[in-house]
């Protein structure tokens, strides 16, 4: 809203939208970037805001289902993980 020129159209919205539903969007937003910015912030990977991107962004439930090959789709190594068939089904 801060971007908008048309006073009638930011009264007409701060009247419909609560400004302490924005609040707590831009909060709910803001820890969604953290929890992965603080997994991946140590390990040196150079697509790493590309993957926080993709986990706080794309994925932005945490009912999202991943296979076993999507870690090595975004570029992350895996290869000491073996949590065998049962835990990670493939595609």
């Amino acid at each position: 809203m801060e971007g908008l020129d048309d006073q009638v159209v930011k009264v007409t919205l701060t009247d419909k939208i609560p400004t302490l539903l924005l609040g707590a969007y831009k909060a709910a937003a803001k820890a969604s970037m953290q929890y992965p910015e603080e997994v991946i912030r140590d390990r040196n990977l150079p697509n790493a805001k590309a993957l926080i991107d993709t986990f706080a962004v794309k994925f932005f439930s945490h009912g999202y289902p991943m296979d076993a090959a999507f870690p090595k789709e975004v570029g992350i190594d895996v290869s000491g993980l073996d949590y065998g068939p049962s835990r990670w089904p493939t595609r």
